[in-house]
């Protein structure tokens, strides 16, 4: 039988996690033991100004364990990672290249993997 148990903790340094069960430490290199962290999306801009022809970037970097799986949104629609006019960067993020008046929407950045997922909103204007 198997069973998930997160521990969320951060801190500066680091601090080290430590399992155990019934007193006895939990080797993290043992095969029965995945290392899983939710994923979680940095911090930066909530809207992006572009200018049309020019260069955005709708910034979603992620960290978690297993590294998380990216997908976008935009107005609540599935939206490409790759297009004639985007691509998404391995950061997570999304990148214009030539940006028109009709990129205009609210993007939604979902990051997910075996610990959960999270969502980031970003609102792109030209």
């Amino acid at each position: 039988e198997s069973i998930t148990l997160y521990c969320n903790v951060t801190g500066i340094p680091p601090p080290e996690i430590i399992w155990s069960k019934n007193n006895d430490i939990i080797d993290p290199q043992d095969e029965n033991m995945d290392n899983l962290l939710p994923p979680e999306i940095r911090n930066g801009p909530r809207q992006v100004a572009g200018i049309v022809n020019a260069k955005a970037v709708l910034e979603c970097e992620t960290s978690g364990q297993p590294r998380p799986d990216i997908t976008w949104q935009k107005d609540g629609e599935p939206f490409p990672s790759t297009g004639l006019r985007h691509r998404m960067l391995q950061s997570g993020s999304l990148e214009f290249v030539g940006v028109r008046t009709e990129d205009t929407g609210e993007y939604t950045c979902t990051a997910s993997n075996d610990a959960g997922n999270v969502t980031r909103s970003i609102g792109l204007s030209v």
